[in-house]
């Protein structure tokens, strides 16, 4: 394993283990993520190996009780399609490629109706800031894939019985960024 990989798992023993969390220092983890080249993670090897008939390839880079970290590894015009992270925190890193993120709130204003607000698009790449997902903010997103591209998620708490991903595709396009999202899972 490589030694800004091992010093990155680290950090987050560090950050997730403990209770309750030690959420000022996660400043500090968005600057070491930020600090990493796509060598630390082996992306280059597998960027040369991607095969694009086989969609999104998941890599865990690290299992534990309390946080998680993947890489995404992601060919030219795939998508994932709107999905939450329920009652998790994640931190994100474009390390290759382009990505476009499209992110959704619930609109507090229509509680329990399905209607969510869509905030604008944007487009990261290596040199992009860290993007946190909150429990309540963020939490809903849409990413495509404008290039081959890889990301690293951090997740914490990570998924479980109680706490699993649910898919969403939009089924009404309303007035002033507001959109009706049905659950598709």
């Amino acid at each position: 394993m490589n030694s800004n990989l091992s010093a990155l798992i680290q950090t987050c023993h560090a950050i997730f283990n403990d209770d309750p969390m030690n959420w000022l220092s996660l400043p500090h983890l968005e600057r070491q993520i930020s600090a990493m080249r796509p060598e630390d993670f082996g992306v280059p090897v597998r960027m040369d190996n991607l095969t694009r008939t086989s969609g999104w390839d998941c890599v865990d880079l690290y299992d534990g009780p309390n946080f998680h970290i993947g890489m995404i590894i992601v060919p030219e015009g795939s998508e994932l399609p709107i999905h939450d992270h329920p009652e998790m925190m994640v931190m994100t890193r474009v390390v290759w490629g382009h990505l476009r993120f499209e992110t959704f709130d619930w609109a507090e204003e229509y509680p329990m109706s399905g209607i969510a607000r869509r905030h604008q698009p944007q487009i990261c790449h290596g040199a992009s800031p860290v993007r946190t997902l909150w429990p309540k903010s963020n939490n809903m997103h849409r990413i495509r894939a404008l290039s081959d591209a890889a990301f690293i998620d951090i997740f914490s708490p990570w998924y479980n019985e109680d706490r699993v991903c649910r898919y969403y595709r939009e089924s009404e396009d309303l007035s002033n960024g507001l959109v009706r999202l049905e659950c598709t899972s």
